[in-house]
């Protein structure tokens, strides 16, 4: 397991299914999501701020024109939508603004920040080893998008079969290149991917020759 992330194994109260389920949380992504979570929420209170100062100095005059105003902000700002309790009252003075934290939604985003759950039909593993297989869906990913930036090819839109066998093969060829030197040296330089090593060379220095075996000898090269 990777410093900071703790996985358990959980299941349906009513046992519905049965499936694996494995709750996971990462500290990095807790910080991530909170930081994530206090921008939206520092926009909003900004915004009504300003639009209870126009009600009050008199710019503002319409409540109907201040709640589209406000409708536009928590529109923008749906992440924190949630966390406000909004609400127009009528005042011998006009239209006046007034709000309030959700207690219950800051409890709850407190709680569920930087977890999520992983699903499998697989039985009898650990959850550390179910989290470990799932994770490696995001070093097959890292490993396509360094091939396909550098080769100009996309998974869709492909019109020609030779593009759809460049695009598989050299994917496939980057992603067992790269992880056996990962999983041999996890915690050392060893274990950079390749990709960073190759967006380190000026765009154009870079060149990839690759030899595949098919039923009529190539060699690819871009």
């Amino acid at each position: 397991m990777e410093p900071g992330i703790e996985v358990k194994l959980c299941a349906l109260a009513d046992g519905s299914s049965a499936d694996t389920f494995i709750l996971c949380r990462s500290r990095a992504r807790i910080e991530k999501e909170k930081a994530i979570l206090e921008r939206f929420l520092g926009r909003v209170e900004a915004g009504l701020v300003k639009i209870a100062q126009a009600l009050e100095q008199g710019t503002l005059k319409d409540s109907g024109k201040a709640e589209r105003r406000i409708g536009r902000l928590l529109g923008k700002n749906t992440r924190a939508e949630r966390h406000f309790e909004v609400e127009m009252k009528s005042t011998e003075a006009g239209p006046r603004l007034t709000w309030q934290r959700r207690a219950v939604q800051d409890q709850w985003a407190q709680h569920s920040q930087g977890c999520y759950l992983l699903r499998t039909n697989l039985t009898g593993h650990a959850p550390e080893q179910l989290w470990k297989t799932y994770i490696q869906l995001t070093q097959v990913e890292a490993a396509f998008r360094a091939t396909k930036n550098e080769l100009g090819l996309r998974p869709v839109g492909h019109q020609k079969q030779d593009r759809v066998q460049a695009h598989s093969s050299f994917a496939s060829w980057d992603w067992w290149y790269g992880n056996p030197w990962s999983c041999a040296w996890p915690n050392t330089d060893w274990a950079t991917p390749p990709a960073k090593y190759w967006r380190s060379f000026p765009s154009g220095s870079r060149w990839t020759c690759c030899c595949l075996p098919t039923r009529v000898i190539n060699c690819a090269c871009g």
